[in-house]
């Protein structure tokens, strides 16, 4: 969406010379830092296509195994939200990859802090929401928490399927990897749920002509 901040939380650059762990070698890298410099300059060319804003947070990916927790990950994003503290949020479910949870767990808390300050939407992330049963066990931990979950149609899919197919392609590094089965997933629909606790109502929202944070 033009004007949307797009929040990459696991952007950190490694010490230079770090040499790259698999996934990156398999993508052509010789170094860990070479991989996410080129995967920045993907991410400019992506948003720049989307008429987003890029901002990086400099949290290091799984891969380069060094650890973090929601909580550092939480502090950092404070600060973005105080930023731009007019905008919706929207977060992944965080099924399955490390990071994602992370994230997902980071802005959970930072909803819960917050509650109604602010729309809260979280994504079924593209490969994983494959697998159904993750999804359901996702929204059941959200009821656990007393916590409202509504499936709600956040974008007009059709008119920016073309510019996110584009910004699908920016990713030049990394798409080559996946199977052809895999890659027709990233070009379907998102699906998004509206978050709310229990006790307040939970009205209906669009995000059509508003700026929104997509948390990644």
């Amino acid at each position: 969406m033009p004007g949307s901040i797009l929040v990459t939380v696991f952007a950190g650059i490694p010490p230079c010379g770090t040499p790259a762990p698999s996934w990156d070698q398999s993508a052509g890298f010789v170094t860990a830092d070479e991989a996410v410099r080129a995967r920045r300059e993907e991410d400019r060319h992506a948003v720049s296509i989307l008429g987003a804003q890029a901002v990086w947070l400099d949290f290091l990916d799984d891969q380069y195994n060094v650890s973090c927790t929601a909580d550092a990950i939480a502090a950092r994003l404070v600060a973005v939200l105080e930023t731009y503290s007019d905008v919706g949020v929207v977060a992944p479910f965080g099924l399955s990859h490390s990071d994602h949870i992370l994230v997902h767990d980071a802005a959970l808390k930072l909803f819960q802090r917050e509650k109604d300050q602010r729309p809260w939407f979280f994504y079924e992330e593209a490969l994983y929401r494959r697998d159904i049963h993750r999804v359901a066990e996702r929204r059941s931990n959200w009821h656990a928490q007393g916590l409202l979950a509504r499936r709600v149609n956040l974008l007009d899919v059709s008119a920016g399927a073309e510019a996110k197919a584009m910004a699908t392609r920016a990713y030049t590094s990394q798409i080559a990897l996946f199977k052809a089965e895999l890659l027709s997933d990233l070009h379907a629909p998102e699906s998004y749920w509206q978050l709310q606790c229990e006790t307040a109502p939970l009205p209906t929202y669009s995000m059509t002509g508003d700026r929104v944070e997509s948390l990644v």
